[in-house]
């Protein structure tokens, strides 16, 4: 073999070398971003895990008359900036000249911001005389139409997430001065947590986010 095919064959081999080593080079890379981008969604999903769902009742217009009948409107809003599930709401009325009413619905929508929202309506009947009583009412007083409540049931959008039972209370009012209504300031209390679909262990938990770690690394 002479001196040039030993050259030759020298060239052959590094480039070889440096083909195997550019695709060793892109494999690793590719496994590591694949591994971060893993370990980014998993971080991302324990952290929206800890966090606390909330919600809140959004009022529209002052309510509105048909015949006999009032409507009030209203919609459910995230406010935690987390994605949130509504399993289920009730909201009642207890107006001061009839009956209580009662709104049910059990939705699984999805609430985040104000981008996804759930509205809703109550309504019930309310004679024309009130307004008489009301303007009989001394004038520094609000006349209250009915009490408000709502009850939600909420959780992180994740199936492992723990349900939450939250009730909103409020009153709606008249307020003979303006003779307009004064649509309800709604308090929010966790009244109850459920357990969650699949339950979550402080022991297990923490071995097999290790153990998803560890193959996310090696696959």
């Amino acid at each position: 073999m002479t001196f040039a095919d030993r050259l030759d064959l020298a060239a052959t081999m590094a480039t070889m070398f440096l083909a195997i080593g550019t695709a060793l080079l892109v494999a690793v890379t590719w496994r590591t971003a694949i591994a971060a981008e893993r370990n980014a969604k998993l971080a991302a999903r324990e952290y929206s895990l800890l966090r606390r769902p909330m919600a809140i009742v959004k009022w529209g217009h002052a309510p509105s008359r048909n015949d006999l009948s009032l409507y009030l409107s209203g919609e459910v809003t995230e406010v935690a900036g987390v994605r949130t599930r509504l399993h289920s709401l009730i909201a009642k009325a207890k107006p001061s000249t009839s009956g209580p009413v009662e709104t049910v619905s059990e939705p699984g929508a999805m609430l985040y911001g104000d981008f996804a929202t759930y509205p809703f309506l109550l309504s019930w009947i309310e004679p024309q005389d009130w307004l008489v009583d009301a303007a009989e009412i001394p004038r520094n007083a609000d006349f209250v139409v009915a009490q408000i409540e709502i009850r939600l049931v909420i959780s992180v959008a994740d199936p492992e997430a723990t349900q939450e039972t939250w009730l909103l209370t409020g009153m709606l009012t008249y307020d003979p001065r303006q003779e307009r209504y004064v649509m309800p300031t709604m308090t929010a209390e966790c009244v109850s947590e459920r357990e969650p679909v699949a339950r979550r262990s402080r022991i297990v938990d923490p071995v097999r986010r290790a153990w998803n770690r560890w193959w996310d690394s090696v696959c």
